[in-house]
């Protein structure tokens, strides 16, 4: 069962070309059913060709009644389907036991959505008088602006950017690239940040006002700005991530 998974693994990655983020969901839905046959096959570890529509039927049941929203376990139900038709195709797998299943019910809610107004106050959150802050608002700019997904603004580059065209160069999931548009206010806020993110990238932050970290510190700041340098840093002069950047729109709302 640990080396289908890691050849399943193995084939989102070199042929789907999925992303991680989607390599991870993958594995940790699969890791789940793996733990649920061990104390089901009393501590051992079945071969995939082992497991029965029975035995997938009883997980579902189980996650039922663990509280599982419905959303959750069709979305684990999807991910078994996947991993045994590859396994047909590996040879793993002589049936696809989890295709007979049916979806759970209940349906998928509809998603919470902020007003206009709400988001014309969103926007207008950060502080203008604080570097960081200025930073900030371009980042909420350019979300609404280009439609961004979180992780797809973090691994935004200076060198993505076309201010003069309106667009940006954006990688979405499957590494699929598109062009984004860049509204007005996203452009204007973006200019606002780019003589700051200098500061900021070069460790030099007290010329704006903000203090410079111990010299252990500034040896992490980089020496260049490439196309490959992120726009928006952190207050190392590095790339933010996913995670920070929920916590700020967070703060915001």
């Amino acid at each position: 069962m640990l080396s289908a998974l890691q050849r399943f693994l193995q084939y989102l990655r070199v042929e789907r070309n999925a992303s991680d983020l989607t390599i991870k969901s993958y594995r940790e839905d699969l890791e789940a059913l793996t733990e649920y046959l061990i104390d089901l096959y009393d501590g051992r570890i079945p071969r995939p060709a082992e497991i029965t529509t029975l035995n997938l039927s009883g997980y579902l049941s189980a996650m039922t009644e663990a509280g599982y929203a419905g959303a959750t376990i069709a979305r684990r139900l999807a991910s078994l389907r996947s991993f045994f038709r590859f396994g047909q195709r590996d040879g793993f797998a002589t049936d696809n036991p989890a295709k007979p299943l049916p979806n759970p019910g209940g349906g998928r809610k509809l998603p919470h959505v902020l007003s206009t107004r709400e988001i014309g106050r969103l926007l207008q959150a950060p502080p203008r008088a604080e570097v960081f802050g200025i930073r900030d608002q371009a980042i909420l700019e350019t979300m609404y602006s280009a439609g961004l997904r979180v992780s797809e603004l973090v691994d935004l580059n200076i060198g993505d950017l076309r201010l003069g065209e309106g667009t940006v160069r954006v990688r979405g999931k499957g590494k699929k690239e598109r062009n984004a548009l860049i509204g007005s206010l996203a452009a204007k806020a973006l200019k606002l940040w780019f003589p700051f993110r200098r500061e900021v990238l070069f460790g030099q932050v007290n010329a704006i006002g903000e203090s410079v970290p111990s010299p252990s510190k500034r040896r992490r700041w980089p020496t260049s700005d490439t196309p490959e340098t992120p726009i928006f840093l952190n207050k190392f002069g590095g790339r933010l991530t996913s995670r920070s950047v929920a916590r700020m729109i967070d703060k915001y709302l």
